[in-house]
């Protein structure tokens, strides 16, 4: 039969063939650390938009799937009330959902699509950052209360807020 190996001794060989030809690639990963780069400190959330469907996103995420709401607070602000915006927040284990019901408009840097979001070390330091490599952003709040948000390479929001441990 075609493409079968009939024997240990043949197993072998073609193992040892196949070794030879694996290409090896290098691979360089750099730290949070490194000089000139962002100085992220931990997760913060993901966010999706329920724009449409807010009832029934709730009940499948706090009914069927069971995740505690939590109230939707933004920088240095109070609590807002349940009902005020069509939205809701959802947290387990110290990692956040915000589920968010306003339109999308399609742009970038949409701050009510997807995106995941990041605490950082020094906000002032990573809008430096960000600006000297001329990324655009688009900013909420200001001071440590502000919230940017940029888009990568392939156009996927990122958000990037004062760590409030630092």
């Amino acid at each position: 039969m075609a493409g079968t190996i009939d024997s240990p001794a043949r197993e072998a060989e073609a193992a040892a063939s196949a070794e030879d030809s694996r290409e090896v690639v290098s691979v360089s990963v750099s730290t949070p650390e490194a000089e000139g780069s962002m100085k992220i400190t931990r997760f913060n959330h993901a966010a999706v938009n329920i724009h449409g469907v807010v009832d029934q996103a709730r009940e499948f995420y706090t009914g069927l799937l069971g995740l505690p709401e939590v109230p939707i607070q933004l920088p240095g602000q109070p609590p807002i009330p349940r009902g005020v915006v069509q939205a809701f927040w959802l947290e387990l284990g110290g990692c956040q959902v915000h589920a968010i019901g306003a339109p999308l408009k399609g742009e970038l840097r949409e701050p009510t699509g997807p995106h995941v979001s990041w605490y950082v070390a020094d906000l002032d330091e990573a809008v430096a950052e960000l600006a000297a490599r001329g990324i655009e952003m688009r900013t909420l709040g200001e001071g440590r209360q502000r919230i940017v948000w940029v888009a990568d390479p392939a156009g996927n929001t990122v958000e990037f807020q004062q760590d409030p441990e630092r």
